[in-house]
């Protein structure tokens, strides 16, 4: 089972497991463009840029049924105003 999470601002998504599976990474641009860097903690390199234009949407899904493997912290820093970010997980 997966779970999904909406956020708006820079900070983890989910955190303390011995690993999560990310499954798919939505971002919904407003009044300017948005973009969504996924990284195991805050801090570490990137592992995943998801960037929307203005009023667009963008996703990106694992190529995997079973998801990408992140470690013990799922961290996403966003940019743009006011964009809604969803991030699903399990």
């Amino acid at each position: 089972m997966s779970n999904l999470k909406e956020i708006s601002a820079t900070g983890d998504v989910v955190t303390g497991g011995d690993g999560y599976r990310l499954h798919s990474v939505t971002v919904s641009a407003a009044a300017d463009a948005a973009s969504v860097v996924i990284r195991d903690v805050s801090g570490s390199s990137p592992l995943l840029t998801v960037k929307a234009a203005i009023g667009a949407t963008a996703t990106w899904r694992a190529g995997d049924v079973d998801g990408v493997f992140v470690g013990t912290t799922i961290h996403a820093t966003v940019t743009g105003t006011a964009p809604a970010v969803d991030i699903e997980y399990s």
